[in-house]
């Protein structure tokens, strides 16, 4: 154990897939040029006892042309693009939710991280986060789901007009404060509902008109949403959220929203 600490393992630590030859007999539906991401919290990854803490896990990180900012942050649940740093250069990659690898921990023991490669501090935030969400995603009512879905399909279809595209790549998450979450309300009752776009705080002021008209048409939308009582969008940077409020959003699930179509057609061209 104390060789593998040594070793600096760590989360977010990085195996490259053609590093070594034990790599390419574990994992060999792994392509030669992918990363292998150490998702495993630090603390399991360096226990004492191999009893307590068995295994490690991986993600698979392939190569891509360009940085897929629609799936990025966390907003596709199955799917995350990041940019890592390899020899200080930054590279896209993109990620599917099933495509992890577990092996013993012991393993590990031979072999030190890459160090040319390494995933930014936000974007292991982002990371950590989106593995999370797989698991802690909110389900909201069925009755809330059927009168609020035709509403959200125009406004999918209204933001990937040209005009929103470049800042739609920049929302972070869309949280939804529902007082009645978890409630299936009768015909004659209103679910309230407000709205919170969490904008990227890198690239907010740029935008600033852009998402004011994204807010605008979101809001008129609901205003006439059969069975909502809307309370309004409100806009804020990712920065700015305090640890209390993010907690009590829950957050919306925008698949499609961060894909043009259906994501088999990503997942294949990953494959390629």
């Amino acid at each position: 154990m104390e060789v593998i600490k040594s070793r600096n393992w760590r989360q977010g630590s990085v195996f490259f897939r053609n590093d070594t030859w034990n790599l390419r007999s574990w994992f060999p539906s792994v392509p030669s040029d992918a990363y292998l991401i150490l998702i495993t919290h630090t603390c399991a990854v360096v226990n004492q006892s191999y009893l307590k803490e068995p295994s490690v896990e991986f993600l698979v990180a392939r190569p891509t042309k360009s940085y897929r900012k629609d799936v990025a942050y966390g907003r596709n649940s199955r799917l995350l693009a990041m940019n890592l740093l390899v020899d200080g250069v930054e590279v896209p990659v993109l990620s599917q939710i099933h495509e992890r690898r577990s092996f013993p921990r012991h393993w590990l023991e031979p072999f030190s991280p890459c160090d040319s490669v390494v995933v930014p501090d936000n974007e292991m935030r982002a990371l950590t986060t989106w593995l999370a969400r797989r698991y802690t995603r909110p389900a909201f009512p069925d009755r809330f789901n059927a009168r609020i879905d035709p509403t959200i399909n125009k406004i999918k279809k209204k933001l990937r007009h040209a005009d929103f595209s470049e800042a739609v790549g920049f929302i972070a998450s869309v949280g939804f404060t529902v007082p009645e979450y978890g409630v299936e309300l009768p015909s004659d009752e209103d679910y309230q509902l407000g709205i919170t776009l969490i904008i990227d705080h890198r690239h907010l002021s740029a935008h600033q008109e852009t998402f004011d008209a994204i807010k605008d048409f979101i809001e008129d939308l609901f205003d006439k949403c059969p069975g909502i009582a809307f309370f309004g969008v409100e806009v804020v940077d990712d920065n700015e959220l305090t640890v209390a409020e993010s907690r009590s959003l829950k957050l919306y699930d925008f698949d499609t929203l961060s894909l043009q179509g259906d994501d088999t057609e990503l997942l294949l061209e990953t494959e390629v």
